[in-house]
């Protein structure tokens, strides 16, 4: 997405991964966040990175919509 929620857990001292399967939302957060999350373009569902236990906190919004 934008990196609206990124930002605010990067704020909150988190380290961050942003993955979008659309491009323009990966750009739009990466012109929000700069070098500050480590920010992906692509299918979640093709990730081999992303396995259990990968992550502490998913969050997802819009993704079910």
């Amino acid at each position: 997405g934008h990196g609206w929620y990124a930002e605010y857990f990067i704020r909150h001292g988190a380290r961050v991964t942003g993955i979008d399967r659309s491009e323009r939302m990966v750009d739009i957060a990466r012109q929000r966040l700069g070098k500050r999350a480590r920010l992906i373009h692509g299918d979640v569902s093709e990730r081999p990175m992303l396995s259990d236990g990968a992550f502490d906190l998913v969050v997802s919004p819009l993704v079910l919509h």
